[in-house]
């Protein structure tokens, strides 16, 4: 079923990603928010990445967020991704369930009254 005005963009790389390729992770990323109201990275095929690229992907969030888009993880999570997500100390659970996953990794910047959000 297709909802009037919504468009999804969805993105899937393999393997490894990590700073190498963060240029064309973050071109890839500005070229769906550019395209679509929705965009998903499918994490099914990821092997590992690294803290560069989960910085982009947490960028990604807080850009649909600005923009009032959407920004999604989707797909199965293979257990080397969680554990880079782990070591890396941006999300603490043991769930491979990429709603879980989503939880902790895309958390709102805290607001301090009086204050401009800020990261």
């Amino acid at each position: 079923m297709a909802v009037a005005g919504v468009s999804v963009k969805v993105l899937s790389w393999e393997g490894v990603l990590s700073v190498e390729r963060a240029n064309e992770v973050r071109s890839e990323l500005l070229a769906a928010f550019g395209q679509a109201s929705q965009v998903v990275v499918s994490v099914s095929l990821l092997d590992s990445v690294d803290l560069a690229i989960i910085q982009l992907l947490v960028a990604a969030w807080l850009e649909a967020r600005k923009t009032g888009k959407a920004f999604h993880l989707g797909g199965t999570v293979r257990p080397e991704f969680l554990r880079a997500l782990r070591v890396s100390g941006f999300v603490r659970t043991f769930s491979e369930n990429v709603h879980d996953i989503e939880a902790e990794l895309f958390v709102p910047p805290v607001k301090k009254s009086g204050s401009a959000e800020r990261w």
